[in-house]
């Protein structure tokens, strides 16, 4: 049987981040369960997570990910997902 990946997610109301692009906009914190059972976190002090979209598009056979801040793009390293 094949397993697939989990992606998790909390879910903060918006507050005043201190970036005009961000500022009282809700903020996901999301975790990818990996069917190999690691386990990653995709956001950190200065990522910003307003949607979570994966998209066609691929880097190194895992999805590029895009986070709803304009203009970024998470692609797979080969270990995690960077900007």
């Amino acid at each position: 049987m094949e397993k697939n990946e989990i992606i998790e997610y909390s879910y903060q109301s918006g507050v005043r981040w201190g970036d005009p692009e961000v500022d009282y906009k809700p903020m996901l914190n999301i975790y990818i369960k990996w069917s190999n059972g690691g386990i990653m976190q995709l956001d950190s002090d200065d990522d910003h997570w307003l949607e979570f979209k994966i998209l066609s598009t691929k880097t190194k056979g895992v999805y590029d990910l895009a986070s709803g801040i304009r203009g970024v793009t998470y692609r797979w390293n080969g270990s995690r997902y960077l900007k």
